[in-house]
Formats: structure tokens, sequence, C-alpha cells
């Protein structure tokens, strides 16, 4: 018996052992994941971690990152992009090389403050703004604070609207037990395992991308910055807010990790659009079975929330088109970047 007990002793330790994951150094995370063009600014208080690429005199283009995701994310966008437009990527507060966020304050208001103090400080009066997921939530509430900063507005899969556990106007009470145990442990296969949900494309989540994503949990605090970040949010009701939004949107389901080359980009999850016959079978691949459908209820929601006073642009659209609509423009000169379009608003400068 004592025996027995001895070696489940001795097999939990080593479980533990196993599962522990410490925070990095952060010099080495900054040596290894934050090599030129990127730079460390003074703003709001931190030390927020970005890139500003392209020409200083070229149209602003501020990129806002998802959940638990870095400014690596947009690494495609920038390299499409910061020949012609001055690009800046983020670290929001709470994630990445940025860190945590010395007032302990991750509310959507904060973020917003946040942004319009780097703008500030790299002398951009405007900008057009791209989000994706909770940083599309983070870009509409920025565009409604601050209609003269935007030019123009991406929102890619945003969040904002109530679901299933999330009620308007209320903060979580408590974290999930497992949840809890982040900040302690973080292992690898789980997290590639919870990333295969969104990267329905094969051959779009690779190693050096689980590895990215895992170092930057990583950084020091990081992980606490992350579930102060989920107890702290408030959804508000979004129809109010979006009504005021004057700046043209486009409306995307293409995720930024997307690889540009690929014609099935706006693949993602299981209620992503069906956008072509090829998507389904790629989609079925997946186990997304469910057809060529209209849009979810969220953004059926969101894109009526959206005011047409001045000709927002709603579209769901392929990377490419996306960056060439957005900007009236641009063209990539790729034969694999097709344009896959579906229900375009009926707006005269939707044509």
């Amino acid at each position: 018996m004592k025996i027995a007990l001895a070696l489940l002793l001795v097999a939990l330790l080593g479980a533990g052992l196993y599962l522990y994951n410490p925070d990095k150094p952060r010099g080495l995370l900054e040596r290894r994941w934050a090599p030129a063009p990127s730079q460390f600014v003074e703003v709001a208080g931190m030390r927020l971690h970005i890139r500003d690429t392209g020409p200083r005199d070229g149209p602003a283009v501020l990129l806002i990152h998802g959940f638990g995701s870095s400014l690596h994310t947009w690494e495609a966008w920038a390299s499409l992009l910061e020949n012609r437009f001055r690009v800046i990527a983020l670290d929001l507060p709470g994630f990445g090389l940025t860190g945590p966020d010395p007032t302990g304050d991750y509310s959507d208001e904060r973020s917003v403050a946040v942004l319009v103090a780097l703008l500030d400080r790299l002398g951009i009066g405007q900008a057009a703004v791209v989000g994706s997921s909770m940083g599309g939530r983070i870009a509409w509430r920025f565009a409604a604070a601050e209609p003269a900063r935007v030019s123009k507005l991406v929102l890619m899969a945003p969040d904002g609207f109530a679901s299933f556990g999330r009620e308007y106007g209320r903060t979580p009470e408590r974290l999930p037990w497992l949840m809890r145990l982040l900040p302690y442990t973080a292992p690898k296969p789980l997290l590639e395992r919870t990333m295969r949900n969104a990267y329905a494309v094969p051959g779009t989540l690779t190693d050096a991308v689980v590895e990215r994503y895992h170092a930057m949990l990583l950084a020091p605090g990081v992980r606490r910055a992350i579930l102060d970040r989920v107890l702290q949010t408030r959804l508000l009701q979004p129809e109010p807010i979006l009504a005021t939004i004057r700046a043209p949107v486009l409306l995307s389901r293409c995720p930024p990790f997307m690889p540009s080359t690929t014609s099935k980009l706006c693949l993602m999850r299981a209620s992503s659009f069906c956008l072509g016959s090829a998507t389904c079978r790629w989609r079925r691949r997946r186990r997304l079975r469910r057809g060529c459908c209209g849009r979810s209820s969220t953004e059926r929601r969101l894109a009526e929330s959206l005011s047409p006073k001045r000709g927002a642009l709603v579209n769901y659209l392929h990377l490419a088109a996306l960056v060439s609509r957005l900007f009236n423009r641009y063209r990539v000169a790729s034969p694999h970047t097709l344009a896959w379009l579906a229900h375009i608003k009926d707006y005269p400068d939707a044509q």
C-alpha cells in the first residue's frame, strides 16, 4: 500500500513538473520575437511593442489583433501593404511583448485610450483601422468613440455581441477552474489542439506558428493579464454604438493569419460563410458540414447596425479583395489572389 501511494505521489509530481510552464525571461523573448522593425515606445504609461513600417507620408493603416494573439499575426498583411502605406501593428496591453498594463485596466475604454495615445505618439491624425475578433470589437468601439481618427474600418469576424454565457452589461463573476490554471501551465500540445479550431485550411497551422503563440503566452505576466481581461470584459449593447459609425466599413470573415496566396482564404470555423463549391469541399474535410448558408446572426445584426447614411461598404472578401477595396487602388498581382465576393450591400459605392 505504501509503495503504491509513493508511486502515485511520484507520478503526480512528475506530471506537475511536466505541465508546469513558468514565464520566460523577457530579454530572451525580445531577442527572438522582436527583431527589426519591432520597437518599444512609451505610450499611455506603458511600454508598447509596435511595428511601424512603410512610407512616413503614406496613408496610415492600424492593425489590431485578436484575443491571445500578437502583432505577428499581421506579418503577411504588412508585407502586402508597406510598400505604399504606413502600417502600424501593436501588441495590445496584456498580450505579446507589450505585457501587462501597469494600471491593471483591460477594459475596452482603456484599449481605445491606448490607441488614441499611440496615434498621437506617432503623429498620425487619421488611419484606416483593421481589427480581428476581439480586435474587431475594439476597432468598432474606437471608430465610434473617435470618428475623426478613423478613415475606413475593416472588421474581421468581430466580437461584441452577447452569446451563451456572455450577457450585456455584466462582467464574468468567476473563471472556469481549468482556466484558472493558465498562469501555471500552458502545454504546447493543448494549445495546438485549441488553435486547430481556428485554422480551417490544412497546412496553415505550422509548428512555427504554434511555437510563436506559445512563446507569447509565456511572456512575463501575460497569462495573468489575459485572465484579468476576461474578468473585466463587459459587453455593451452594440446596436446604438454601431449606428453612430460613419466610416466606410468592410465586414469580413477572413482571419488575418490565413495565407494571402490561397484562394481558400475565407474559410473559418463551423459557422463560416459558404463562398463556393471548392470551399465547401474543404469545409467538409474539416467536418464543417453546413452547406451553403447565409450570414450568421451575429454578422447580420452587425451589418444591420452599421449606419448606411454614408454608404458603409459591408462585404465578405478574400484578403486580396479586402485590401484592394479598402483602399480602392491597391492590387495584388498574384494569380492566386482570387476574390470571392458574397452578399455585397446594395450601396452606390459598393460597385
